[in-house]
């Protein structure tokens, strides 16, 4: 189920609210931090997202955790190396010229 709609119910509106569909050259940059063993969301889909959005000239970067489950991020040892990651990422997209 997803927004209370089974794929089988409607796959038009499955498509159609997936971000991935939607990646424009217009599209914001994106920095993804995954866990490459997430069990919620599937690293596959920050991999797919992140390739989709570089093919349409857009930045999109890829933090990945070996080994890692869903929210890594939040705690050692990942903490500082994802808060650095996040302020490089921040000050290099956000930074006014």
């Amino acid at each position: 189920m997803y927004f209370g709609v089974s794929y089988a119910e409607n796959p038009r509106f499955w498509v159609d609210s997936s971000p991935i569909n939607h990646v424009t050259r217009d599209s914001a940059p994106f920095l993804f931090l995954h866990g490459d063993a997430d069990p919620v969301v599937p690293y596959s889909g920050s991999v797919d997202m992140a390739e989709r959005l570089r093919a349409a000239g857009v930045p999109g970067e890829l933090f990945t955790a070996p080994g890692a489950k869903h929210g890594f991020f939040n705690v050692p040892p990942w903490l500082d190396p994802t808060t650095k990651r996040m302020e490089e990422f921040f000050t290099k997209y956000l930074r006014e010229p």
